[in-house]
């Protein structure tokens, strides 16, 4: 299920590479003490992370209390919640990396849509 993350955390260019190594002013943005890596930014991501997360779950946890087997007989334990919430935090979060990637290919596409149908 990592597989999309880690295609995009090493594939994924917004330049190429020799143009990069002609102009080294473009790496000022990753420098410490950058606006991009402020601890406000860290901040907000780490919020955003958290509302997610708790979204996630809590719509995970009605929705099952809701659930019932096809005989009428509630869905029992935390192995179905845990599951369930596994499942949608793997699917949103490729979800996410894909529309966070710069660039689609089809290795790319093939690793997201494949990982979400591995797990399922």
């Amino acid at each position: 299920t990592s597989l999309p993350i880690l295609y995009v955390g090493l594939f994924d260019k917004s330049m190429p590479s020799n143009r990069l190594i002609q102009e080294p002013k473009l790496y000022e943005g990753a420098r410490a003490g950058s606006r991009r890596f402020s601890f406000r930014i860290f901040m907000a991501w780490l919020g955003r992370a958290i509302f997610l997360s708790s979204l996630i779950f809590f719509f995970s946890i009605y929705g099952l209390e809701l659930a019932l087997t096809p005989s009428g007989v509630p869905i029992p334990g935390y192995t179905v919640i845990g599951t369930t919430i596994y499942l949608s935090l793997v699917i949103f979060l490729n979800t996410k990396v894909m529309l966070l990637a710069q660039y689609w290919t089809s290795t790319f596409l093939f690793l997201a849509i494949f990982s979400i149908i591995l797990l399922i």
